[in-house]
């Protein structure tokens, strides 16, 4: 069973052993319940206009026969301070931002009351700005879902934006993210549910700031704990999606 990933930096790591990561999870749940020898390749995707075409080559070049297609709530809940600067600067902007957002990202510092409230005052100050809007996401998403369906003999199974991620720990900040996630992830449930194709969904997107234990120190990558209940629930994807186009065989 040849698997494509395409995926975020969860997949690549380094502070999860290579055998605890959700991809390797994922392929011992799949190797157990299919009996299939399991090769996965995993690529990093960002929701630019021409991520549909690179999609479209990797299909080509890798010949899978499933993909796991994740859509990432980083893309457009997350504030970049760095791309806010950026916008409103240039180049000068950014090199500031850049700078501010290593230290707003300190491991030391971020779980420290004291400095998320700071963190809050510079963020609302200075101004930052999501990657992309979830109208742009779901448009590159159903192109690229799009693509890989037009493959009848690939097995897709696609999992929705699980958090929201907020700059500050306020309610307008939690509630705002939590309803550009809810654009994307209701828009993602009804595209799959039109064209059959299996989707890993949550309709709570819990923030970092809700529950902090599931997180890293940047309180963006997740802990090992995170990654086995992922690896889990996204090869129970992958299972239905695989058995459906085998069922559906000749």
């Amino acid at each position: 069973m040849q698997v494509l990933r395409l995926g975020n930096s969860y997949e690549f790591d380094a502070n999860i052993a290579p055998e605890a990561n959700k991809t390797s999870i994922s392929d011992r749940f799949l190797t157990e319940a299919t009996g299939e020898t399991v090769e996965t390749t995993a690529r990093v995707i960002w929701p630019q206009p021409e991520l549909p075409e690179l999609v479209e080559r990797w299909l080509d070049r890798y010949q899978p026969n499933l993909v796991l297609l994740v859509v990432s709530s980083y893309w457009f809940t997350s504030v970049s301070l760095p791309l806010g600067l950026e916008r409103r600067f240039g180049r000068v902007g950014r090199v500031a931002g850049c700078a501010g957002e290593r230290l707003v990202r300190n491991e030391r510092l971020v779980k420290n009351p004291g400095f998320r409230v700071l963190r809050k005052g510079v963020r609302a100050s200075l101004g930052g700005v999501t990657h992309f809007e979830p109208e742009e996401v779901n448009e590159r998403m159903e192109a690229c879902i799009r693509r890989i369906v037009a493959r009848e003999d690939v097995a897709l199974a696609v999992r929705g934006p699980r958090l929201a991620h907020v700059s500050d720990d306020s309610e307008r900040a939690k509630k705002a993210a939590e309803a550009r996630r809810l654009i994307v992830h209701r828009r993602m449930a009804e595209l799959c549910r039109q064209l059959h194709i299996e989707y890993l969904g949550y309709e709570a997107g819990l923030s970092a700031f809700d529950a902090p234990e599931q997180f890293q120190g940047d309180l963006v990558h997740v802990t090992a704990d995170v990654h086995a209940e992922q690896g889990r629930l996204e090869a129970e994807a992958m299972l239905a999606a695989w058995s459906r186009v085998h069922r559906n065989s000749p």
